[in-house]
């Protein structure tokens, strides 16, 4: 994965699942520990040959875990979250 913002002005890298995630008022910037340690986890669980009929993301903020996991498997994603800022900023990410 490669995670990067609106912002961002470099080229994208080829060989990697590139996330635009603008967080501004949502968590979830792909930056913290447990976002990133979460999307190597993905990463790791793909590489193994793991299948997955049905995923949902509790707590969803921006949504990139959510997206993550559906661009890497090619997978519809159910995200929630309890916060409508985050349902917001999830469903422009």
């Amino acid at each position: 994965f490669y995670v990067h913002d609106t912002y961002h002005q470099d080229a994208l890298p080829q060989d990697k699942i590139c996330l635009q995630i603008d967080a501004s008022t949502a968590f979830g910037t792909g930056h913290h520990g447990t976002t990133q340690g979460c999307l190597e986890a993905l990463q790791a669980l793909y590489e193994e040959g793991f299948k997955f009929n049905n995923v949902i993301d509790v707590g969803t903020g921006t949504g990139i875990l959510a997206i993550g996991c559906s661009k890497l498997f090619n997978i519809p994603v159910l995200a929630t979250d309890n916060d409508p800022e985050a349902i917001r900023k999830a469903e422009e990410n």
